[in-house]
């Protein structure tokens, strides 16, 4: 707070005057309010930026603060126009009762007086009521609900109420009127998803995808890109700080259901796309054969034998370039892994079983991965079996 060079009496006199003015008739005032009043009157003095007398300085700094409490009401009504609260009684609440702030605002003799007791939103990162006061505290409050308004717009309506219907499956109760901050459980399954580099059509996690998050963040191996990004939105990063620290605390992978939404298992499906008929695939190894170049018969393959049943058994009988496996879609080749192990009996478990078969181009396709599709590979083989099928 600003250090008044004038004399103690002269701050008296100013004040007695002051109080003078608050009193009406033989009003009497309790001596916390006169606290708070003598604490109103440091607060506007030290916005002063000019003034050498405890009155100059004052009337300065009352100046100032009405042309802030002018921008903080704009900032309040861009808001008003702008937010998404989803339903969320508590957000759209404070904003309408901080509408009677910016009305009542009594600069001369409570301007310290903040307007709390009005919010009931809570924010990912709260303001400090201990450093910041009255209008300051509100310029805060809403320069920061802005910043977590921005994010929330810039992610799919649908996707965040797919998150708010799991949140109240999850915890049981209506999120319309229970959920503390809306941005921070969006901002956590963003984060979760792009650590896992994964589908962004959904910010609900898989379990495989899950377990990658928690064994990236145990490891502190952020991707350097999502850190620099991170880096260049102090909020954003502030709020991932609480995540990963909460997420470093829990004492096994099972807990992160208790930090993270994730889709239930039952929602999780693997459709396997059904074998031709003996003459259709035929008919594809006469036109493979015909071909002359590795490039084309990676191009036929790719286009053309789209299910893992059929490439399964035509690589059990067709010598393929290792280009084919080094442009392999993921998702073709987990189906295929599924099947392979289909055939052997359930002998692959993790993804490093596939490096230790022999003739096997699958460890080519299973090389390149990235970590986290490594991860969904184990994952599948330990939740999925597909249809009886004879390999004979």
């Amino acid at each position: 707070m600003y250090q008044v060079s004038f004399s103690d009496k002269e701050f008296q006199r100013f004040f007695i005057q002051h109080l003078q003015c608050r009193l009406s008739g033989s009003s009497v005032l309790a001596v916390d309010e006169i606290e708070n009043i003598r604490q109103s009157v440091l607060f506007v003095i030290d916005h002063a930026i000019e003034g050498q007398t405890v009155e100059s300085r004052f009337n300065s700094g009352k100046q100032r603060l009405a042309v802030k409490l002018v921008k903080v009401a704009e900032i309040h009504g861009r808001l008003k126009e702008n937010y998404h609260c989803f339903g969320i009684e508590s957000m759209r609440d404070t904003l309408e009762e901080l509408t009677k702030f910016f009305t009542t605002y009594d600069i001369d003799y409570k301007a310290t007086e903040s307007g709390s007791a009005w919010i009931d939103y809570q924010l990912a990162n709260p303001v400090d009521d201990l450093r910041y006061k009255g209008i300051d505290f509100v310029e805060q409050y809403l320069s920061r609900l802005t910043i977590e308004n921005d994010f929330i717009t810039q992610i799919a309506p649908n996707q965040v109420q797919e998150l708010l219907k799991s949140y109240t499956k999850k915890l049981r109760f209506d999120y319309r009127k229970d959920i503390n901050n809306l941005y921070q459980v969006v901002l956590n399954q963003w984060f979760a998803k792009k650590i896992a580099n994964s589908s962004e059509t959904t910010l609900l996690v898989t379990e495989p995808e899950a377990e990658y998050v928690y064994s990236c963040i145990q490891q502190q191996k952020i991707p350097d890109e999502l850190t620099l990004l991170l880096d260049q939105q102090p909020y954003h990063k502030q709020t991932i700080q609480h995540f990963i620290q909460r997420i470093a605390l829990l004492d096994s992978f099972s807990s992160l259901r208790n930090v993270l939404l994730m889709e239930d298992k039952g929602q999780m499906m693997l459709t396997l796309i059904p074998a031709m008929t003996a003459t259709e695939f035929n008919q594809k190894m006469e036109s493979f054969h015909m071909l002359e170049t590795e490039i084309e018969q990676v191009d036929f393959l790719l286009k053309e034998i789209l299910s893992p049943y059929d490439l399964f058994e035509f690589l059990e009988v067709e010598f393929v370039p290792e280009l084919f496996y080094r442009q392999l879609p993921f998702e073709r080749g987990l189906g295929l892994i599924l099947v392979l192990n289909q055939f052997k009996e359930g002998m692959l478990e993790t993804w490093e079983d596939i490096l230790f078969l022999s003739n096997c181009g699958l460890k080519i396709f299973v090389e390149r991965l990235e970590e986290s599709q490594k991860t969904m590979i184990t994952s599948a083989l330990k939740q999925f079996t597909i249809g009886e099928r004879d390999f004979s």
